[in-house]
């Protein structure tokens, strides 16, 4: 859930902002900063009315969810970062990192398990630990795909292409944003042959690890999974990833998990409320 877990780093990074802003200059002169920032992006009034009796941290909580907010280069978020002590370079910086996030994610995943370095050694891994013949190990590793879904950008897409054992799931309006970038003159589809295996800038992860201790629960591995691929599968550059990752049991408590599990939830309730009200006005007629 790539774009999910973008779209998660941002709102932490906005609410941090938000709330490092008002304690610098007051939370009556953060509110009215924030107040633009909820009229620019067209805040509903449904949504400002439930957080009207709540904390600062809670309004900006709501203002600067996704649902609202594509991106943190916005003149009253700036305005925001700039009252916090973040310049608008830095800021921006900052977006242009977090939309790389998810796609760092899958990258890593991909190629833990599929470079041409990889591959070799959890095929011999596998016939090792389950006494598999080498076509039996091929067969399980081959029925495997990486899915870098819920992709919010079309570099989403074209950075994680790859030839075999990938999966890309589009909703309809993202296939299209993704059409629309290769229309553009002097767009190269071969520039992306293989993207998954690219990489970008070391000092990418590195800025977002310094800053987001949520970035690292996400991108990094647990002990247990160092152990697995640094010794056990013999994945030498697993030795020198971080361990700061999240552990399976607590997942739940993710904020990127949580907001997903919300989003889920509230639109089977109201994909619900609509089934029962066409079958009460069907049955009273």
């Amino acid at each position: 859930m790539g774009g999910r877990f973008s779209s998660h780093l941002r709102e932490v990074v906005a609410e941090e902002l938000c709330v490092e802003a008002a304690a610098k200059i007051g939370e009556a002169k953060g509110g009215t900063i924030l107040a633009n920032l909820a009229k620019w992006l067209k805040v509903d009034e449904a949504t400002l009315k439930s957080v009207e009796a709540k904390s600062y941290a809670e309004k900006a909580c709501a203002i600067t969810s996704f649902k609202f907010m594509k991106t943190l280069d916005l003149p009253d978020m700036l305005a925001i970062g700039e009252a916090a002590g973040c310049s608008a370079a830095s800021l921006r910086e900052m977006e242009e990192d977090i939309k790389k996030a998810g796609t760092l994610v899958a990258r890593r995943v991909y190629a833990a398990f599929y470079s041409v370095a990889n591959r070799p050694k959890w095929i011999s891994w596998l016939k090792k630990t389950y006494a598999l013949t080498a076509s039996q190990a091929v067969e399980i590793l081959d029925s495997m795909d990486v899915l870098p879904a819920s992709k919010r950008i079309p570099e989403d897409t074209y950075h994680a292409l790859g030839a075999r054992n990938m999966c890309h799931t589009e909703f309809p309006n993202h296939s299209r944003a993704v059409q629309i970038m290769a229309e553009q003159p002097g767009f190269k589809l071969e520039e992306f042959k293989e993207s998954i295996l690219a990489n970008y800038d070391s000092s990418v992860s590195s800025r977002l690890s310094q800053l987001l201790n949520d970035y690292n629960l996400g991108y990094e591995l647990t002990p247990a999974l160092r152990k697995l691929l640094g010794e056990e599968v013999g994945i030498l550059e697993a030795k020198a990833w971080g361990t700061g990752g999240i552990e399976p049991e607590q997942w739940a408590e993710y904020g990127a998990v949580q907001k997903t599990l919300a989003e889920f939830q509230d639109a089977y309730f109201n994909f619900r409320s609509k089934c029962i009200a066409i079958a009460k006005a069907v049955a009273a007629r």
